[in-house]
């Protein structure tokens, strides 16, 4: 077994791997969240793959990111639940980790600023 109650798995640019894991995982887990489905129904093999396996379908898909974070859909809708996330790299999550990475340096007076 993959993951155990309440693991949450992250994967990012898995391409293919993701395959595996549905072979892996019970039949009932859920929810996956996604970064974008328009993109994760073009371009994510990993989920493509499976849905043409018939493993999943496009209903294992139950919310975006942006859904989540602004509360509008659960993430999980309970603690023992195996939650997968398929990320396929938006440019919003790059902006806002480096301004998490410039805020926690700022306040903990690390780093250095380069003037350009």
């Amino acid at each position: 077994m993959i993951g155990a109650t309440g693991t949450i798995l992250i994967l990012f640019s898995a391409f293919c791997f993701i395959a595996a894991v549905w072979r892996e995982l019970t039949p009932d887990v859920e929810p996956m969240p996604v970064d974008s489905r328009e993109s994760a129904m073009a371009e994510a093999g990993d989920l493509l793959i499976p849905m043409q396996e018939g493993t999943i379908t496009a209903n294992h898909i139950v919310a975006e990111l942006g859904e989540v974070v602004a509360g509008k859909q659960p993430g999980r809708r309970s603690p023992g639940e195996i939650t997968l996330f398929e990320s396929l790299g938006l440019a919003i999550e790059d902006v806002v980790a480096a301004a998490f990475v410039v805020r926690h340096a700022t306040q903990t007076r690390r780093g250095r600023s380069v003037a350009w």
